[in-house]
């Protein structure tokens, strides 16, 4: 039902929900396991799978079986560092492929960091106080914040009508206080450089370990909240150096452009927009984006980048998420528009890491069904046909431009080209092991395997 959703249930539906929850992802759980024992045995080993359409490129932590160890990958060594008694590695995946890493040499060391993050990208600078007081972009030369960021403020949350639904525009005027985090240094390494910072702002208190990995733009807070409040809202935000009619917000398949300014009654309604997993503000050489890793909430009005955390509403349900929260986000400085600048590239390794087989080796087979060289393209389905034995897979164009990619079958078949509810047929391809594809901007394709 709708109301499960965007926390608008009683109390009982949630315990169902949590309970049905678990019976699903412990039925996931066992396909994955199911997979694994299949994988040929390699003790040591970690075998992990990307399951983007992009190549992976960042952090993982390794299994207990690396302690004290470096790691290597096909005979290549990897970059890696202790972090809290675990190896992290730098690995490079690719889209829907495997690699094996495997233990090797010694890990690297990691040195003393102050509290600016930085790589030969960029380069970000935090105060005593946990707020961040530069986004730097080496590569342009250009400073994209215009007073600090990452600024975690609660506010007074007591709308008119409809508690747990609505959330009222003067929330704005009844701002509660800022969160004055205090900044330990955790160290850098050739994997990535962190910070802890730790707060406490009304009865709640708040984590946050900030990572920025070597060579990459993106800078991530992984946050854990002990949430204790009544009617408040919990929100983080950056406000972006940048000049935009309009910010960019990623719906499923595309994105939709919004107004960051309230000219007309219309735009000053849209106080708060709903958004996926990013919100972009670009200039036509330079941008900043704010990602997530599940909160769908948004402010883009004079162009700040404002993410709504957490709600405690007390109608209907008088406890509403009280408790332990964890989740992420995280600060994309890039150079170029939205398609240059990787936006949708980021969103989709922060959410979807890789899946990782301790004690395994990669699989001796190709997999079903992948695409290649196809930047902007998704292969965002693989799933059963609806009337018969057969694989359906859905392609996708993200960027908003023309793309066009190579999908590769384990076995020559056909592409035959069918809508959405698979009940009418198109066109077929000739049967081959690669079938090039060209899609229009946001077009959505849907085949069945023949």
């Amino acid at each position: 039902f709708h109301d499960i959703i965007p926390g608008s249930s009683i109390r009982e539906v949630y315990q169902d929900t949590n309970k049905a929850h678990d019976r699903l992802l412990a039925a996931c759980d066992a396909l994955e396991a199911e997979f694994a024992a299949a994988l040929p045995a390699e003790a040591g080993s970690v075998t992990l799978f990307n399951s983007l359409s992009e190549e992976f490129v960042g952090a993982v932590k390794l299994p207990a079986s690396f302690a004290g160890r470096g790691a290597e990958v096909g005979g290549t060594a990897v970059a890696t560092q202790v972090e809290d008694g675990a190896v992290v590695a730098q690995v490079r995946i690719p889209a829907q492929g495997f690699i094996t890493v495997r233990p090797a040499g010694a890990p690297g060391a990691s040195a003393a960091n102050g509290a600016t993050l930085e790589n030969e990208l960029v380069r970000y600078v935090f105060a005593a106080d946990g707020t961040l007081t530069s986004a730097f972009d080496k590569t342009t030369g250009t400073e994209l914040l215009k007073g600090p960021g990452n600024r975690v403020t609660l506010y007074h949350d007591r709308p008119l009508f409809w508690d747990a639904w609505d959330i009222d525009k003067f929330y704005k005027e009844e701002r509660i206080a800022d969160v004055a985090f205090t900044v330990e240094k955790l160290g850098a390494g050739a994997v990535r450089s962190r910070l802890r910072l730790s707060g406490k702002v009304g009865a709640s208190t708040i984590e946050q370990i900030v990572t920025l990995e070597a060579g990459s733009r993106r800078l991530d807070f992984r946050t854990s909240v002990d949430w204790r409040e009544k009617n408040r809202m919990l929100r983080v935000a950056f406000p972006a150096g940048l000049h935009a009619e309009r910010a960019s917000c990623e719906i499923q398949y595309g994105f939709l452009q919004r107004a960051t300014h309230t000219n007309t009654s219309w735009d000053m309604a849209k106080f708060e927009v709903p958004a996926h997993r990013w919100v972009d503000i670009s200039e036509a050489d330079r941008g900043l984006a704010l990602l997530n890793d599940c909160k769908y909430g948004y402010s883009i009005h004079q162009n700040v980048l404002d993410l709504a955390l957490l709600r405690s509403p007390t109608n209907p349900d008088p406890v509403a998420d009280q408790g332990a929260h964890s989740f992420t986000y995280s600060l994309l400085a890039h150079a170029g528009d939205l398609a240059a600048g990787g936006v949708v590239r980021e969103a989709g390794r922060l959410n979807q890491p890789p899946v990782a087989f301790a004690g395994r080796g990669a699989p001796s087979t190709a997999i079903p069904v992948s695409i290649a060289g196809g930047q902007g393209v998704e292969l965002a389905v693989v799933k059963r046909a609806e009337k018969a034995e057969q694989v359906v897979i859905r392609l996708v164009e993200t960027r908003g431009m023309r793309s066009s990619a190579t999908v590769r079958l384990a076995k020559p078949g056909r592409l035959v080209a069918c809508d959405l509810l698979e009940w009418t047929d198109g066109a077929a391809t000739v049967a081959a092991a690669e079938h090039r594809v060209e899609l229009a901007p946001f077009e959505i394709r849907t085949y069945k395997l023949g």
